[in-house]
C-alpha cells in the first residue's frame, strides 16, 4: 500500500509504502524479522518458543485482549451430542497447560467468557449425573472418566480438527496428549487449510471436535454469546432457552444487573 498525496492530511502520513508479507510460518517471519526484512508481526503468529528469546526486546509488548480460545464439539452428532460426554472431555483438559505452552501472558480459561469488569463469570457449575452430583468446570480425570462410563461411551475415537496457522498443532497435540491419559481414548490430530477449516465450522461438517474461539470488537460478554446464538461457533449447537434469556439480558438497563444476568446465561 502507498501513501495517497490526495488524503486530506498527507502531511502527516510520514511512510511511504507499507508491504504485507503473507507468511504462515511463525518461524520464518521471525527469522525475517531478525534479518531486519520485517518490522512487524501479528502476535498471534510468533511461535511459543520464540518468546523467550523475544521478551526481552524494547520492541517486545503484550497486553491483555479480550480473546477466548476454546474447541467446539460436534452436537449434531454421536457421541457429542451427550451432554455428559462434553463434560467428561472438559473435565480431562487441563487448560493450565496451554496457557503455560503460549507464554505470553494467556489465563487458563474456565469457561469460553474472559475476564471482564463487573462479570461475575463461573467458578463452578453443577450437574446430577448417576446418583451424584458433579463440579463439571473442576480438572478432575477420574470424575471425567466416570461421566463417560455413564453415558456409556468408553471407547470411541475422536478427531480434533485444526487450521494450518501458528500454534494450533501444537496446542491440539497437547489436548491429544491430555484425552489420551485422562480419557484413555483414541485421539486423532487433523490439520486443515484455512478455507476448509472456516467451512468445517460454518457447516459443521467435521468429525470430534474442531478449533474454534472469538475475539469480538468491544469487551462485552455478549460479543462471544452472540457467536451461540447465530450457531457461527462451528458446534451446530442450538438453545431457544439461552437465546431468551440473552435477549433478556440485553434489555437490562442497570449494567450491573445486566452483567449478573448475562452470567446466568
Amino acid at each position: 500500500v502507498r501513501r495517497n498525496p490526495r488524503y486530506y492530511a498527507t502531511d502527516h502520513v510520514h511512510l511511504d509504502e507499507i508491504r504485507f508479507l503473507p507468511i504462515v510460518d511463525g518461524s520464518t517471519a521471525v527469522n525475517l524479522y531478525k534479518a531486519g526484512d520485517v518490522y512487524a508481526m501479528h502476535g498471534r503468529a510468533v511461535p511459543p518458543l520464540w518468546i523467550p528469546a523475544l521478551r526481552g526486546r524494547r520492541d517486545f509488548h503484550t497486553t491483555q485482549a479480550y480473546r477466548s480460545l476454546f474447541y467446539a464439539f460436534n452436537t449434531t452428532k454421536p457421541p457429542f451430542n451427550n451432554v455428559l460426554v462434553r463434560y467428561a472431555f472438559h473435565m480431562a483438559t487441563n487448560s493450565q497447560a496451554v496457557a503455560r505452552f503460549l507464554d505470553a501472558g494467556q489465563t487458563p480459561a474456565r469457561t469460553v467468557i474472559p475476564v471482564v469488569s463487573d462479570y461475575p463469570g463461573l467458578h463452578s457449575l453443577f450437574a446430577e449425573a448417576g446418583g451424584r452430583v458433579w463440579d463439571v468446570l473442576s480438572y478432575d480425570p477420574p470424575a471425567a472418566r466416570e461421566l463417560l462410563r455413564i453415558a456409556k461411551a468408553e471407547a470411541f475415537s475422536v478427531d480434533i480438527t485444526f487450521p494450518n496457522r501458528p500454534r494450533s498443532k501444537e496446542i491440539a497435540e497437547i489436548l491429544q496428549a491430555q484425552w489420551r491419559a485422562n480419557l484413555r481414548l483414541r485421539v486423532n490430530v487433523r490439520m486443515v487449510g484455512r478455507n476448509v477449516w472456516i467451512q468445517s465450522l460454518l457447516a459443521t461438517s467435521y468429525s470430534g471436535l474442531i478449533e474454534s474461539g472469538q475475539g469480538p470488537d468491544y469487551a462485552d460478554p455478549n460479543g462471544i454469546f452472540d457467536l451461540f446464538t447465530s450457531r457461527t461457533d462451528g458446534s451446530g449447537w442450538v438453545d431457544a432457552g439461552f437465546n431468551q434469556l440473552l435477549e433478556g439480558a440485553n434489555g437490562e438497563l442497570d449494567a450491573a444487573v445486566r452483567m449478573r444476568r448475562l452470567a446466568a446465561c
